[in-house]
């Protein structure tokens, strides 16, 4: 498929003498975007980014961002076999959407990214496509329930951008551990996540852990699936999600995921139900620990849909490797918690 028709840039037609000019040069993606007024009547209608803003050199997951906030941004992603199933969501500010794949990506050497960008009555499409990493290959064998650990930090925040994680407290920092269950007949496998204690390797037998209620599959060694409404991400910045969407690579062995990618819409209303705090003062606690003191809060729905209170946190985490734990991942039910864990 072609690459994106404009990023914004307006060419210019000339006709001297009825001789055909040269045609123009493409944008130059390292040239500063030019400041335009986005409250002025007919502003541009473009995209300033359509590559994720990623530590991976083969991210999987998209981002798009327009000059001026749109009315709405649709992120259609395409396989060789046609659209995928996506998770999409809004940014901070509304100016950029971001969206993955919510069952595993075809292997192929890239995607199609079709972009709907709509401004009142007036709307532009781009196209352009997104490389896949090489190296796919049959599942392991004898997988069995496997379970992986993720060490998420910082830099594996990509959005909310600029969000202080230092104020996150030293009790609350823990690796994410991650079990892949048996696939049932339909090819299904159950993903169960929980936490490790504090500073230590070890599974905190005192956390509950959850097993998220989407589908996920594997094939050829890609994982992918969805998270739906409740389910829980259990990150230095977690909470139960909106929806979500999951995908990594397994190694041939089985012994690892790499190039992984969790997305999420945060969903505050349900947050408020586990700590009081309503939305919007979550809000702006948020936009204090962010480095510009943006909102990082937006509409739960499809960017889309353009429509909803700004009372979800768009959330992309990245990782590199997860590593098999050194023990399984043992189910803590939340009402069945050792007699330890008791604060009496």
């Amino acid at each position: 498929m072609q690459a994106h028709r404009s990023l914004s840039a307006v060419v210019a037609l000339w006709a001297l003498g009825g001789c055909r000019p040269e045609p123009p040069e493409p944008p130059d993606p390292d040239a500063p975007v030019p400041e335009v007024d986005c409250e002025s009547e007919g502003a541009p209608l473009g995209l300033t980014r359509t590559a994720a803003d990623s530590g991976q050199a083969q991210p999987v997951w998209q981002q798009v961002c327009a000059l001026c906030p749109p009315t709405s941004l649709a992120i259609d992603v395409l396989g060789p076999d046609g659209l995928l199933p996506s998770v999409v969501g809004w940014g901070s500010g509304r100016t950029c959407a971001f969206g993955l794949a919510s069952s595993p990506l075809p292997d192929a050497p890239a995607l199609a990214v079709e972009v709907d960008l709509v401004d009142g009555d007036r709307s532009g499409s781009f196209d352009f496509e997104v490389p896949l990493a090489a190296g796919r290959g049959p599942n392991p064998a004898d997988l069995g329930d496997a379970t992986f650990r993720i060490s998420l930090d910082a830099d594996d925040l990509r959005l909310p951008v600029g969000l202080d994680l230092a104020t996150v407290a030293p009790g609350d920092l823990r690796d994410v551990l991650l079990r892949v269950g048996e696939a049932d007949l339909d090819g299904v496998r159950p993903i169960t996540v929980g936490v490790t204690e504090p500073g230590g390797g070890a599974q905190d037998p005192c956390s509950p852990t959850e097993t998220w209620a989407g589908s996920f599959r594997l094939d050829e060694r890609q994982l992918g699936g969805d998270l739906v409404a409740g389910d829980v991400l259990p990150t230095p910045f977690g909470g139960p999600l909106a929806r979500g969407a999951f995908q990594a690579r397994m190694s041939s062995s089985g012994s690892a995921l790499q190039a992984g990618a969790i997305v999420g819409l945060l969903d505050l209303a349900a947050t408020e139900e586990q700590t009081g705090t309503p939305p919007a003062e979550a809000c702006e606690e948020l936009a204090a620990a962010t480095a510009d003191g943006a909102s990082p809060c937006v509409p739960c729905e499809d960017p889309a849909d353009a429509a909803g209170l700004p009372i979800c946190v768009g959330v992309v985490w990245e990782f590199s490797l997860a590593p098999a734990a050194g023990a399984p991942l043992v189910d803590v039910a939340v009402d069945a918690l050792p007699p330890e864990c008791s604060d009496g």
